[in-house]
């Protein structure tokens, strides 16, 4: 009797490790294919909407900055404003509250420069760059493309 135990337990454990015959040895198994994802270049995209932002904007552009110092902002209406060394020449820079602080701000500041430089409005931003800066014209295209 205990024979027969021993047969069946051991004919069922080797039933249980017999090849499935079903499938074929050789079958190769179809690996999933891998998704090519290609990868969009883009610009930095600057999010710090103050000053910070707008010269780390010029730096990536290619501007060189140097130091940073602050402007009497006070006095012409602006929450903020900085003199930055720009390709080793100075600029001036402000930030107003809104657009339209920064636009109205404009004529009085475009006479009191009388004719000494050039002042671009970008947004609540002011730039005020002097004739004789030598990269003038790349520097205010520059600054009007900061968003």
């Amino acid at each position: 009797m205990k024979k027969m135990i021993y047969l069946l337990l051991a004919a069922s454990l080797l039933s249980g490790c017999a090849k499935d015959e079903s499938k074929p040895v050789n079958q190769e198994v179809e690996k999933p294919k891998e998704k090519q994802i290609e990868a969009k270049k883009e610009e930095p995209v600057i999010t710090i909407k103050n000053l910070d932002g707008v010269v780390e904007f010029l730096a990536n552009n290619g501007f060189t900055v140097g130091t940073r110092d602050k402007m009497l902002f006070t006095m012409i209406g602006a929450t903020d404003g900085d003199g930055v060394i720009l390709n080793d020449q100075k600029v001036e820079m402000y930030e107003f509250s809104s657009p339209d602080d920064a636009s109205s701000k404009l004529e009085t500041m475009t006479n009191q420069l009388d004719g000494a430089g050039e002042i671009v409005v970008n947004g609540k931003f002011m730039m005020v760059v002097y004739n004789d800066h030598s990269a003038k014209d790349k520097l205010l295209e520059t600054f009007k493309n900061f968003k």
